[in-house]
């Protein structure tokens, strides 16, 4: 997949995802749905679309995003992570 093809692709696939929970009587929650790119530095800055369409609204894509309590960031250094885990202790 190219760089240019991501957006629309992911929109896709987040689509197919929303029908497919709907079988199940569950509901994707746009607004708590969150884009990150997860590619090379390189690829990262050549990418110009900043928003992702889903479902009926614009997400814009983020620089971090936290799963299960863990920051990931998009050049995967993890520091942010690490960061929150020493202000912590």
């Amino acid at each position: 997949m190219s760089v240019s093809d991501a957006p629309a692709s992911v929109s896709r696939c987040i689509n197919d995802v929303a029908a497919w929970m709907s079988t199940s009587r569950l509901r994707l929650n746009p607004t708590k749905t969150e884009v990150l790119w997860l590619w090379s530095k390189y690829q990262v800055d050549r990418t110009t679309k900043h928003h992702v369409p889903v479902l009926s609204i614009s997400v814009k894509v983020a620089n971090t995003a936290r799963d299960l309590g863990v920051f990931i960031d998009r050049s995967l250094t993890m520091s942010e992570h690490v960061a929150v885990v020493c202000h912590a202790a």
